[in-house]
């Protein structure tokens, strides 16, 4: 629905109504699926980053670090080549978040999975006489022999480069 509005408004009007766009977008479209009052703050400091006059600036930054910014592409080939120049994995500053959210999430993804193998431990004894630490040890062992060996991306991404034409 916000796409059919922004072309909507980029087709029929001569100064794009910004002020007008984020309102639709956080408020009626996305509005009543947003309940909490953070959740929704966020929604609309993320519109008004990305969704203003300044974003027609060439240049125009979307990220304090700067990795993030508008381009004055022409072609669609300088697009693609533009995105491309991204990180394959985005920082959190480009979702308004501090650098610190990376490590809470992968602090959080760490507890999931610890949770996960101590749930997996007997609960009784085993009778081959092995300490807790040792059953957690194992289980993590095995874990790790089962993983696949860890891979280049930068070089898959050169081997195997996305194609926007599939």
């Amino acid at each position: 629905v916000s796409l059919s509005q922004l072309q909507e408004y980029l087709e029929n009007y001569e100064e794009v109504p910004f002020k007008v766009l984020r309102f639709l977008f956080t408020e009626i479209n996305y509005g009543g699926r947003v309940t909490d009052d953070k959740d929704r703050r966020l929604i609309n400091n993320l519109i008004h980053t990305f969704c203003g006059p300044e974003v027609l600036q060439q240049g125009s930054k979307f990220s304090p670090s700067g990795v993030y910014y508008t381009s004055g592409c022409e072609s669609v080939k300088e697009y693609v080549e533009h995105i491309r120049g991204f990180p394959i994995v985005p920082k959190p500053e480009i979702f308004g978040l501090h650098e610190n959210a990376d490590i809470t999430c992968d602090q959080n993804e760490t507890y999931d999975m610890f949770a996960t193998v101590l749930s997996l431990q007997p609960r009784v004894a085993t009778g081959q006489g092995q300490s807790r630490e040792e059953v957690i040890m194992g289980t993590a062992t095995d874990i790790l022999d089962k993983m696949p060996p860890q891979f280049d991306v930068e070089a898959v991404m050169a081997t195997f480069p996305t194609t926007y034409q599939e």
